[in-house]
């Protein structure tokens, strides 16, 4: 079939409706998008660019860096910006080399080596500031002691001061114990002349356990009463029998108020 001649062919007029351009900074990977809507006569075309810019990181964007917070942006680290965000680091800590006024620590302890020679003076410590409680067990040694109280002794806290049954009992470095106690006697007998007084024999007193010997004891009088003299006719590591003088007798069953010391050798 031989070809036919339709004359010059023409279809529709294409063309452009708008032509817009979008930048989105997000945070995401680099990258271009076109979009086109629209009839072929007037299409709309969108070209939306994604991330392309080399823009520093700004100073709210570098805060929140700092802060620890999660940053959504394209935006580059520079030499100016690493310089702010050094800065900003720097304020959130101490210098390496600094000081600190005493007022401003609140705790921990010092060691001997930070505290000045002569620093602490009896005039800085309150009352019962240092107690044993707070003193470990021969933590003062004799080093520590002035002179007179060095002698034979190796630690402060090798005294030591209980109660036993109203008796107050101090051990002493070697074993050392001395007790004392105010405490009261009766006698077990009428007085007899003695002289211008009348002697009056008394019942035991009981020690309290924590003696295998008396070297020394001594009773003395502690009451307002007509005593001369009180003593102690015999002594063990379990008793003493005390006596008294007075000016007036005394009938059995008497009281009489006295203080009552022992020493020696603890068991």
């Amino acid at each position: 079939m031989g070809k036919i001649n339709l004359g010059r062919v023409r279809g529709n007029d294409g063309g452009f409706g708008n032509v817009r351009s979008v930048y989105l900074n997000d945070g995401g990977l680099p990258g271009v998008s076109v979009e086109m809507r629209g009839p072929d006569t007037a299409k709309d075309v969108d070209f939306t660019f994604s991330n392309l810019v080399n823009d520093p990181m700004t100073g709210s964007e570098i805060e929140q860096l700092v802060a620890g917070e999660v940053v959504q942006s394209s935006n580059v680290v520079n030499g100016s910006v690493m310089t702010q965000i050094w800065a900003a680091i720097k304020r959130l800590f101490a210098p390496k080399g600094h000081e600190h006024d005493a007022a401003d620590i609140e705790s921990g302890e010092f060691g001997a080596e930070r505290i000045k020679s002569g620093a602490v003076t009896e005039a800085k410590l309150a009352d019962d500031a240092v107690t044993a409680d707070k003193l470990a067990d021969g933590s003062v040694g004799i080093d520590h002691l002035d002179i007179e109280m060095r002698e034979d002794w190796e630690s402060l806290s090798q005294l030591h001061v209980e109660n036993r049954g109203g008796w107050t009992v101090a051990t002493f470095h070697g074993g050392v114990r001395m007790a004392w106690a105010p405490t009261k006697v009766v006698a077990r007998a009428a007085s007899t002349a003695w002289g211008s007084a009348y002697y009056t024999e008394c019942y035991p007193l009981s020690l309290p356990a924590v003696l295998s010997s008396v070297d020394f004891a001594a009773i003395t009088a502690r009451s307002s009463n007509l005593a001369v003299h009180c003593g102690c006719k015999q002594v063990s590591v379990d008793t003493i029998t005390p006596y008294v003088l007075t000016h007036t007798p005394l009938t059995v069953g008497s009281e009489f108020g006295v203080f009552c010391l022992v020493i020696g050798v603890s068991s």
